[in-house]
């Protein structure tokens, strides 16, 4: 099985670069926020020092949470989530047109799953707006939280039905079309 591990886009622009950067803070931010828990934790119990921060493991968790959806999105963009690829690889050379239609199929599966996520997340955004989580009391509430991960579910659900365009063939079509029109300056045909 061939992994690309970049985070490389295959066509990039400032939102698809700030997706990318701001999941790469998320996870940074994590991965600080876990050591100081375990640096700070072993010294207290070996040293004596008591300087470990409450906050820290209730805002891991949480931008592991967040971190997750924006990651979604990074997927959904580069067409890289985890699958099964059995029967796609199968088909993908002998019947373009089914492979092109079990693409659809599954993307909109998933634009309907991000669906009902955002729908869910949207509600307990407004819901819990001034709701305290508990040992992050210097957030107004966490709303905004729910507001993080909404956001990465909307730009997920935006990525998805790029690619549900690509794969239909739309995509392709609309763009001959303005290759053709850069080529010669228009898409209509003077006769």
């Amino acid at each position: 099985m061939d992994v690309d591990q970049s985070l490389d886009l295959s066509e990039s622009n400032i939102v698809d670069r700030a997706v990318v950067h701001i999941s790469t803070i998320f996870m940074l931010l994590i991965i600080v926020l876990a050591t100081h828990q375990t640096v700070a934790r072993n010294v207290r119990t070996y040293f004596g020092f008591d300087f470990v921060v409450h906050w820290t493991e209730p805002a891991a968790r949480h931008l592991f949470i967040i971190a997750t959806f924006w990651g979604v999105a990074v997927a959904s963009r580069n067409s890289e989530h985890i699958t099964i690829d059995l029967i796609p690889r199968m088909i993908e050379d002998r019947w373009p047109q089914a492979y092109a239609a079990q693409r659809s199929i599954v993307t909109v599966f998933n634009i309907v799953f991000l669906a009902f996520a955002f729908v869910g997340m949207a509600y307990w955004t407004v819901n819990n707006w001034d709701t305290h989580i508990g040992g992050l009391g210097f957030l107004p509430g966490g709303g905004v939280i729910y507001l993080t991960i909404t956001i990465g579910i909307a730009i997920a659900i935006l990525y998805e039905i790029i690619n549900l365009y690509r794969y239909s063939g739309i995509g392709t079509k609309v763009e001959e079309k303005w290759s053709i029109a850069a080529k010669y300056g228009s898409t209509e045909r003077s006769e």
